[in-house]
């Protein structure tokens, strides 16, 4: 399996987490706990997995994600030290 292929396996396996966890956490999760849950969905040692490869991971899709009002987007947001992977829009009325 080569390089490029690993990135979009953890991809997509990113997206279904956040799609898994956006009704407990508005669609905000935080990057140390995208970690662990993708870790136990590989059976993985969270050592094995490092931020830099989940950062590739979702920088190697272009993901869109119906919801159920409005399609929105999977990105990083950055916070001072903190880093989060949103998977709903930040659009506030």
């Amino acid at each position: 399996m080569c390089l490029l292929s690993i990135f979009i396996l953890a991809g997509v396996q990113i997206v279904d987490i956040c799609i898994a966890t956006r009704s407990h956490n508005g669609g905000l999760i935080d990057l140390l706990d995208l970690r662990k849950l993708l870790c136990q969905k590989r059976k993985a040692t969270l050592e094995s997995l490092s931020e830099d490869d989940c950062l590739r991971a979702i920088s190697k899709l272009k993901v869109r994600l119906l919801s159920s009002s409005d399609p929105s987007m999977l990105y990083i947001l950055k916070l001072w030290n903190w880093m989060y992977i949103v998977s709903t829009s930040l659009d506030f009325s």
